[in-house]
């Protein structure tokens, strides 16, 4: 499809603190409707070892409690939770409810997140889609990588998925109603960028120009 053929959104449907560059448009605007709980194996695997490690730290402090070393809860509760409790769902929720704060942007130039809470600033991240590779889906999930030699690979930015996930750098699309179109839209737009020569940069005038 050629990118014109996709309908030009008002600046008023931007998130707060994303401004426009001159001549930008935007694309397309919105969030995550369908957010998935884990992203990968490797998170399932976390969650179980979470679970596995409660499991233990009940088992200890049934023990401690039957043995008469109630005290020794001292230590077995605050290591159920660090170890046991968060990593199985805390930080699922955690993740899940910054997730959902989040708007994604995808203009004629840039990829744009931003992530807010209540009254503090937002968390804005971008990044030229000159410089990124053909993005990917994963997991309702459309992610790209930089297009630069020697950047992260695409397998290190699909882990960076885990934490914090909404401000992961190359900005990342997780769980937009229809993560195909999106990809497609994305592609399009690189494609017409790269049709386009970048901007030349503007010499300096003779009033500003430094002598030699």
């Amino acid at each position: 499809r050629d990118l014109h053929s996709f309908p030009t959104r008002r600046s008023s449907d931007l998130p707060a603190g994303v401004v426009l560059q001159r001549g930008e448009r935007v694309l397309w605007a919105g969030g995550p409707v369908r957010v998935p709980w884990w992203f990968g194996s490797y998170d399932i695997y976390l969650s179980a070892f979470g679970l596995v490690w409660l499991a233990f730290m009940c088992l200890m402090g049934a023990l401690a409690v039957t043995g008469g070393a109630g005290a020794f809860l001292i230590f077995v509760v605050p290591g159920a939770v660090a170890g046991g409790v968060y990593p199985a769902a805390g930080r699922l929720i955690h993740r899940r409810m910054r997730i959902r704060r989040s708007a994604y942007v995808i203009t004629s130039r840039r990829l744009i997140t931003c992530w807010q809470f209540g009254s503090r600033p937002p968390v804005i991240v971008t990044a030229p889609l000159r410089q990124l590779l053909p993005p990917a889906i994963r997991w309702q999930a459309v992610f790209t990588d930089p297009a630069a030699p020697g950047e992260r690979g695409r397998a290190a930015g699909w882990k960076n998925l885990l934490w914090p996930a909404s401000a992961t750098a190359p900005p990342v699309l997780i769980g937009p109603a229809d993560p195909a179109a999106i990809l497609d839209l994305v592609a399009t737009a690189q494609i017409a960028l790269r049709a386009t020569p970048p901007p030349a940069a503007h010499p300096p005038s003779p009033a500003t120009a430094r002598p030699h």
